[in-house]
């Protein structure tokens, strides 16, 4: 709802015809937040190829850091695979916030021998 009324009431205005993201959240709400053309770039080919890099021939396990991005870990963990033709491992951590705090303790998925790429 909220997206819808920023499309409309800040792009629509402004006469915005187009709009172009990156790895969007939820691309069903991106796109039916919009009355106008709406393109989605994703950019999984890219980071699936700097993690085959990056792991040599070690296994890889892909997580997600939370459950509101498993689905993006899943389909990110598909595009590595499509381009390596090696399986890749998966899971997720819980994240919890509170007052400013990120905690959790759920950890859950096979990372025995894998290699883990992180970013800060």
């Amino acid at each position: 709802m909220t997206t819808r009324y920023v499309a409309q009431q800040l792009f629509e205005a402004a006469g915005t015809n187009q709009v172009m993201t990156l790895d969007v959240h939820n691309i069903a709400a991106f796109q039916n937040a919009f009355r106008c053309r709406t393109i989605h770039l994703s950019a999984k080919r890219l980071f699936a190829d700097v993690i085959a890099r990056k792991a040599g021939d070690g296994p890889v396990t892909i997580f997600s850091p939370d459950g509101g991005g498993i689905k993006r870990a899943q389909l990110l963990k598909e595009a590595y695979e499509r381009l390596t033709g090696e399986p890749a491992g998966f899971g997720f951590m819980e994240k919890r916030r509170s007052r400013g705090v990120v905690s959790g303790e759920l950890f859950a998925g096979e990372i025995k021998d894998a290699t883990v790429l992180s970013t800060t």
